[in-house]
């Protein structure tokens, strides 16, 4: 019932105000943990965090919207060559108010379009599948 209310109601803004170009979409919360950032010192702390990586939930991942995230963060520093490694188990997963297929189709589509943006910008992207191979469709460099 939740997301035919959604679809609904994007519908109705839709109908509604001429100016409107889309909506939000995703109904899962954003979720992209920093184990450590760039300027931070690699403590025990540090090394705390990233070896909980395994144990960290990362179901309906928004791929396209983390690759964007991590992007403007390399884009803000100074270093001349900026590359983002992206680890990948599968395809983008975020859960959003359509249906499986129009879904997948959106998620799909979002990440083509922001890794042409990113690397349009300067940021070499390198996409890293984990027991899959689906990288390989989004980053033009991936392993």
């Amino acid at each position: 019932a939740f997301f035919s209310e959604a679809r609904d109601q994007l519908a109705e803004l839709a109908a509604t105000r001429p100016d409107f170009k889309g909506g939000f979409d995703r109904v899962s919360p954003l979720f992209m943990p920093i184990f450590k950032t760039f300027d931070e010192r690699m403590t025990p702390e540090c090394e705390t965090r990233i070896a909980g990586l395994p144990t960290v939930d990362m179901a309906n991942n928004a791929d396209s919207e983390s690759v964007e995230i991590a992007a403007n963060i390399l884009a803000a520093r100074r270093e001349e060559r900026k590359i983002l490694v992206v680890l990948s188990d599968g395809q983008p997963a975020q859960q959003r108010i359509y249906t499986y297929e129009e879904r997948a189709d959106r998620a799909k589509q979002h990440l083509h379009h922001v890794v042409d943006r990113v690397e349009k910008a300067g940021i070499e992207i390198l996409g890293i599948g984990i027991e899959a191979d689906a990288v390989n469709e989004y980053y033009p460099k991936s392993i």
